[in-house]
């Protein structure tokens, strides 16, 4: 999505080059400390998709602060620096530029990164120093190990060239988009919805890139489809959208669901102008046109962001737990943990209580998860035995917070399942559905 941040972790110096096998996580005295992996952060913290990032990244760093309180991991300690690039190409781009041209850069491991446009521009470089990267985008061309080259047809009558470079060293923990995207029209489906809108950015590809798969799919299973010509930008005043949002349904009158592809404050503008359009030409509520937002555009901050105007009509693609749903095992320790760092840092308890938490902290897990596995085989730690040992991941269970992941060295997509929610009356976020597709071959890529 798009929103990013980019956190390159690299082993100090001392401690590269050793094989070991490190002592159970839970030893008690804590391991013997073998060393640093340096941390470095990029993340958009002020920039359009900052509204996600922030809260995403605070579940990577309150995880990765308590590895180091309890001893590292399997003794191995981090030590992070952070950059706010803002969601700015050029920004990101020097920045990587200054990382690499210091001394320690032989020395990096791996690097999380936040959002579309800069994971692709960094995956060639990432795979040629052989650097995996776990990034908060979830983007089709970012879990394909392999170049992929595809003409497709659209609804329209038009083609499409998709070319998606390979990005063997990119990992992520969440459903693909353009799985969410085929999982959301399932959903629209299910829901007895009939034609489809589609509201998204075009400026970045996090929007734009998911569109075709949502289109092909809604024909596919007998979905109409108005005209792709809702433009809604990420920086869009509500006022904007607004305006935008009365053009459309009023040359679209018979659009029953809109797919909205950005992050969450537009794509709740989206709703929000859909009900408020629907009042002002006298329907009931419950006629108004409905939302299914991709992953990043709802969560549980909708009541205080849309109000009353967002229940009822709003519906998002979750792989993961909302925070605090104990029905999941794991969620306790995420519970905990967030507790314990805002107590620390003297936040209010409920800042950061959402579902971003949860998939910062499971993708800090697969890190470690990975680590772990290294350390343990005895082998040297560095990044093409990190990435082999992801690729070892076979439905691996994180105790509930997302769908079990797997990843091979032929497909990166790590799972077929998506979570539905929506808000409810009392402001809350509520499940609604768990459904999956069957991953096709020919998905790769786009």
């Amino acid at each position: 999505m798009d929103h990013k941040r980019l956190l390159l972790v690299g082993v100090a110096l001392g401690s590269l080059g050793v094989g070991c096998s490190g002592s159970s996580e839970n030893t008690n005295p804590p391991p013997v400390n073998k060393g640093a992996l340096q941390i470095r952060t990029m993340m958009d913290y002020t920039g359009p998709t900052s509204d996600n990032a922030a809260v995403y990244y605070q579940g990577i760093k309150d995880a990765m602060r308590e590895a180091n309180a309890t001893g590292g991991i399997k003794g191995y300690t981090l030590d992070e620096k952070f950059y706010d690039h803002a969601y700015v190409l050029t920004r990101a781009q020097a920045q990587y530029d200054a990382w690499k041209a210091e001394p320690s850069w032989p020395s990096v491991l791996m690097f999380f990164s936040w959002g579309t446009p800069d994971s692709q521009m960094f995956s060639a470089d990432a795979a040629k120093e052989g650097k995996p990267f776990i990034s908060g985008s979830y983007a089709n061309t970012l879990a394909t190990p392999v170049s992929q080259m595809k003409t497709v047809m659209l609804p329209d009558g038009t083609s499409k060239d998709f070319t998606a470079e390979p990005a063997p060293f990119n990992f992520f923990a969440g459903t693909d988009y353009g799985t969410q995207a085929r999982i959301g029209m399932e959903f629209v489906k299910k829901k007895g919805g009939h034609k489809m809108g589609f509201a998204y950015c075009r400026e970045s590809p996090f929007c734009a890139e998911p569109i075709p798969a949502a289109r092909t799919w809604a024909k596919q299973i007998g979905l109409a489809e108005g005209p792709d010509t809702l433009d809604v930008t990420l920086s869009d005043s509500y006022e904007t959208v607004k305006s935008k949002i009365v053009a459309y349904v009023d040359a679209n009158p018979d659009a029953d669901w809109y797919w909205v592809g950005n992050s969450i404050t537009t794509s709740l503008y989206v709703a929000k102008a859909l009900r408020e359009h629907n009042k002002e030409l006298g329907k009931p509520d419950d006629q108004a046109p409905k939302v299914i937002a991709n992953m990043w555009g709802m969560d549980e901050r909708a009541w205080d962001m849309c109000g009353a105007d967002c229940v009822g009509n709003t519906y998002v693609m979750m792989s993961f737990a909302a925070f605090g749903d104990l029905r999941y095992p794991a969620m306790e320790k995420v519970v905990a943990l967030h507790k314990k760092y805002r107590m620390l840092d003297g936040d209010p308890e409920t800042k950061y209580a959402n579902v971003r938490y949860v998939q910062g902290y499971v993708s800090f897990y697969i890190f470690r998860k990975a680590l772990e596995q290294v350390i343990d085989s005895g082998k040297e730690v560095n990044g093409r035995n990190l990435k082999d040992a992801l690729e070892t991941f076979r439905a691996l269970e994180s105790g509930g917070l997302t769908a079990p992941i797997t990843f091979t060295p032929e497909d990166h997509r790590p799972t077929n399942r998506v979570r539905v929610y929506s808000m409810n009356q009392f402001g809350k976020f509520q499940f609604e559905d768990e459904i999956s597709v069957q991953l096709q071959r020919d998905w790769m890529g786009w």
